[in-house]
């Protein structure tokens, strides 16, 4: 029985992580190209405001990504 839920489980691990790469996938797709699906245009416009700032905004961008990845 506990081999049948550790299946189960699995499946449905693996599930959750393709549904979340397809999202990951939407995401990337959004800010590239103009999909006609916009699930998350909030971090859209959260890269367009360091974008459209210039180089200031890219240095922002940068420093931003860097204290995002300390962990």
């Amino acid at each position: 029985m506990s081999d049948v839920l550790l299946k189960v489980k699995e499946v449905i691990n693996g599930l959750v992580g393709i549904m979340i790469a397809f999202l990951v996938l939407i995401v990337f797709a959004n800010m590239i190209y103009e999909t006609g699906m916009d699930p998350i245009s909030g971090i859209i416009t959260f890269l367009a405001g360091f974008l459209n700032n210039g180089f200031a905004g890219l240095l922002a961008l940068i420093v931003f990504v860097w204290f995002a990845e300390k962990k």
